[in-house]
């Protein structure tokens, strides 16, 4: 950091002769470049590749300024191009030589011409676009790790209300005359550790708790799964044997409903029979008929079909077995049935 004009990057520093912090260095220790590197990229590498030690501002200043308009390099019309004799020339500098000459462009430092028809025919000197890129990246991460109000000086304390670095001269301007709890940084990071540590102590009880409720919520699962599967097969078994019970009873209603009609049509037949051998013997009169069917024996009339319905009256239950018959009862056959 520059203490005379406050410029964190040596390119910007207004003054040539100003105290760059960690810059600024004797004329003995600034690095020797061989007088016989006269092209900029050959002297560009040899910046690169001297011993690591504090760069002289001038140099840097040399390096990324064009020549020509002493404008500082960058990426679009300020691009650096070299030159076919090595020197390096801006963009725009290198369009208004191009603009005044024919199918080339004479250097203004050696003469050389440099036989070109277009700007985009020249390469670019990637030497100075890397040390651009190197400068502009250090200049950011200077700037995010600067006091958060003069941007110029390092952090030294923190205010918890703005939740913000300062230095030591901001810290009373805004801060500890509004009242705020300025401390510096160092208590503050230890006091901001000691509080992560115990909501990161309670997250994990937390979170061992939640592990806990969910293994026995699974294993409630898995019990209420194995329950369901042997009801559903229980309700199954069941359907089955009532559907069996059914099948049956059905199969044994009809079988005895057949019999019924069987011995009816027998009955019929004979009441037939002795009501021809009645009209055979001499025609009586309908007197005598009624008599007659009143004096037939019970076990030769028709089943009337009260007769013909089961005594058990009560509803049959899945399981329950019932027995079907018949029986001679005041004069006539009665269809039965038992539990």
């Amino acid at each position: 950091m520059c203490r005379s004009c406050f410029q964190s990057n040596p390119v910007n520093c207004i003054r040539t002769t100003c105290t760059f912090t960690s810059l600024h260095v004797s004329q003995s220790d600034q690095p020797r470049l061989d007088p016989g590197l006269n092209s900029e990229e050959e002297k560009d590498r040899a910046i690169m590749e001297s011993p690591s030690s504090p760069l002289d501002p001038d140099l840097i200043r040399e390096v990324l300024e064009c020549p020509i308009c002493l404008e500082t390099y960058n990426q679009e019309q300020m691009r650096p191009k070299l030159l076919q004799c090595g020197h390096t020339v801006c963009r725009q500098c290198l369009e208004k030589l191009l603009a005044s000459t024919i199918n080339g462009v004479r250097c203004p430092f050696c003469s050389k011409v440099s036989r070109m028809s277009s700007i985009s025919q020249l390469a670019d000197n990637l030497t100075v676009l890397k040390i651009l890129d190197c400068t502009l990246s250090c200049s950011a991460a200077a700037a995010a790790l600067m006091c958060k109000s003069c941007c110029s000086r390092l952090p030294r304390q923190y205010c918890h209300e703005c939740t913000t670095v300062l230095c030591e001269l901001c810290k009373g301007e805004g801060h500890l005359d509004q009242g705020h709890q300025v401390q510096p940084i160092r208590v503050a990071a230890e006091q901001r550790r000691k509080e992560l540590a115990g909501k990161l102590k309670a997250l994990r009880n937390v979170m061992g708790e939640i592990q806990k409720k969910k293994t026995a919520i699974e294993s409630i699962s898995k019990a209420l799964r194995l329950k369901y599967r042997a009801v559903q097969q229980d309700y199954t078994t069941a359907e089955l044997r009532l559907q069996e019970e059914l099948s049956r009873s059905r199969r044994t209603f009809t079988t005895s409903l057949a019999e019924v009609e069987k011995l009816n049509g027998h009955v019929l037949e004979e009441q037939t029979y002795f009501l021809n051998i009645a009209e055979d013997d001499g025609g009586g009169s309908d007197d005598e008929e009624l008599d007659l069917r009143s004096n037939l024996p019970a076990m030769f009339q028709l089943q009337e079909p009260e007769l013909v319905r089961a005594e058990h009256t009560q509803p049959l239950e899945v399981g329950q077995r019932c027995r079907y018959g018949w029986s001679y009862r005041g004069g006539g056959m009665r269809f039965t049935s038992q539990l």
